[in-house]
């Protein structure tokens, strides 16, 4: 038998019950843009605040009082996200101390930085279906929140998320195993007390098949399924337990796929509270028979963010998320900060546009720079002279050698010419493949060592390039 323990909500996934049922319309008395394609409207008689639309929320990073609720934020107690919004905007909801109930639709997939701090009315909630990222200090300081469930597509907990929260328990939608994928920007903040689920939480079953989900909670409950073509609930089963002297409900629900779609099952306390939701989708077999479109980016990574993208299944509708990775960074133009030169590297930085993360590039050490070549010893017929020049920068000396005013010096072929033959001769000489005439070997020896030698040869080849004189 699959389990899934299920984290106790009360009143959660209010939208959820609004989309699927038409239980509760909104009557808005307040209205607005926050956001590209989003809206907002609150409800003053519910204390209800609605966000829907398309698209991701405004963020209130440099003034949260510019929140469009902020005339009603300490009335707020019921806050609800419809399918299509994105993202919870940073700030958005901070300080919002009557808000005790969360509703996240299956689209939101980031929690922004600080979105719920200080909600200390929070008591217990979910992170939402499908949340990728939980932004730093996203609940932080709520007093009084000891009870959350993680999405199991969750791979990202920001600095000092769950500072301030007594969490006596955190439920885990996915295999003990993946939470290994989490990314803890502060590995002291790691979970505690974490129960794990071990089936998927959204049902994925095929026509004429059934499958079972199963809820755990603290107070008694029943299952309610929404009504449609779809599936039905063909016997639940409740049970008792006492662990640790504490009183747990076991409640398990058989489901029955008639035809292709998708439905909906509430565990309701005895007060029609809602406790948790379950999305049914019959068509697909959640491990091997979902035919996805190509990935649909959804949010472009950056240095500091998570980007991903979305599969849906041709077949049922059911959305996966893929591809979670962050970009990379983006330098600006680098600038020098150290010139090379001939004895030491230079040094230019850049500072990335997202991060502020600096970086930093060696310049390579360039070429001496020479002054003119002066003469120091004069050539003669008999005697080879020498010039040197200096580099102006760290005042390296390079000589060479001036070749005997004697124009028969290097001509070896005796044609008058000194040219690289001449130099090939000689070489071929040393090897021992070319006898020289007696009277011309005196011509060879070009530097007067009283040898002839490969140093000859590359002294003529240098003449020859006009690197000697």
């Amino acid at each position: 038998m699959k389990k899934a323990l299920s984290l106790i909500l009360l009143l959660i996934i209010a939208f959820s019950v609004i989309s699927y049922s038409g239980i509760t319309s909104f009557a808005a008395d307040l209205s607005g843009e926050c956001g590209d394609g989003v809206v907002w409207e609150y409800n003053s008689q519910q204390k209800s605040l609605l966000i829907t639309g398309d698209g991701y929320m405004d963020e209130y990073y440099d003034n949260p009082s510019d929140r469009p609720w902020e005339s009603v934020a300490d009335e707020i107690e019921t806050v609800s996200f419809g399918i299509g919004v994105l993202s919870v905007g940073a700030y958005a909801f901070a300080d919002c101390e009557n808000i005790k109930i969360i509703g996240f639709s299956e689209t939101v997939s980031v929690i922004g930085e600080n979105a719920f701090a200080g909600c200390t009315g929070l008591r217990e909630t979910d992170t939402g279906f499908c949340v990728v990222a939980i932004g730093p200090s996203a609940f932080e300081n709520c007093t009084n929140l000891s009870l959350i469930e993680v999405s199991k597509e969750t791979v990202y907990i920001g600095n000092n998320a769950f500072k301030g929260c007594p969490l006596d328990m955190v439920i885990y939608m996915g295999l003990p195993e993946e939470l290994d994928y989490i990314y803890y920007e502060n590995e002291s903040q790691m979970f505690n007390n974490v129960i794990c689920a071990d089936t998927i939480y959204d049902l994925c079953i095929e026509p004429d098949w059934q499958d079972e989900i199963t809820v755990i909670s603290f107070v008694p409950f029943s299952f309610y399924m929404d009504e449609n073509d779809s599936a039905v609930i063909i016997g639940a089963q409740y049970d008792t337990i006492v662990e640790d002297g504490v009183e747990y409900y076991i409640g398990t629900a058989t489901i029955y796929g008639k035809n292709t779609g998708r439905a909906v099952v509430y565990a309701l306390n005895e007060d029609d509270y809602v406790l948790d939701t379950f999305s049914v989708i019959v068509g697909c077999n959640q491990y091997n028979h979902h035919g996805f479109s190509e990935p649909e980016k959804c949010r472009e990574g950056t240095c500091i963010d998570m980007g991903f993208d979305t599969v849906t299944c041709y077949h049922c509708g059911h959305i996966q998320t893929t591809n979670i990775e962050y970009g990379d960074h983006v330098p600006d133009t680098y600038k020098t900060v150290k010139e090379a030169t001939c004895t030491q590297e230079g040094l230019r930085t850049a500072q990335c546009t997202v991060c502020d993360k600096v970086f930093e590039e060696n310049i390579p050490i360039t070429e001496h720079t020479f002054s003119e070549w002066i003469v120091i010893l004069d050539p003669t017929e008999e005697t080879m002279g020498e010039k040197e020049r200096k580099c102006m920068i760290c005042g390296k000396k390079q000589t060479v050698k001036i070749f005997m005013l004697s124009d028969k010096m290097g001509d070896i072929n005796g044609d008058g010419i000194v040219t690289a033959v001449d130099a090939r001769m000689i070489l071929q000489h040393i090897a021992g493949i070319r006898e020289i005439d007696e009277n011309l070997l005196e011509f060879a020896d070009i530097n007067g060592d009283g040898k002839v030698s490969a140093v000859d040869a590359r002294l003529i080849l240098q003449k020859v390039a006009g690197i000697l004189d």
